[in-house]
């Protein structure tokens, strides 16, 4: 996936953090570290909703963190202001 990120990035990433293989703070770390991918706006989508994890993964770079389950209304919400305004930092 990073790889694929890399060599034609999206316009928008969601991205889990837990994921098989890598936690998705260290994918989001990689992807804000790397030329290409450094500016794609990111949400991270997860059941974890300790407020230190969120805060830091708004630290981390993510530009908004919803925390599931949520309603597909909510994302759309929070995928409308970060595609607007992709330096804005939000927890749903």
């Amino acid at each position: 996936g990073l790889d694929a990120a890399r060599a034609e990035p999206p316009d928008l990433m969601l991205i889990d953090l837990y994921l098989p293989d890598m936690r998705g703070d260290e994918v989001l770390r990689q992807l804000n570290g790397h030329e290409a991918t450094a500016g794609v706006p990111t949400i991270v989508v997860s059941a974890e909703d300790d407020q230190k994890v969120v805060r830091g993964t708004l630290q981390a770079g993510a530009d908004a963190y919803v925390t599931k389950p949520f309603k597909v209304s909510e994302l759309l919400d929070v995928i409308d202001r970060v595609v607007l305004a992709p330096t804005s930092e939000e927890a749903l």
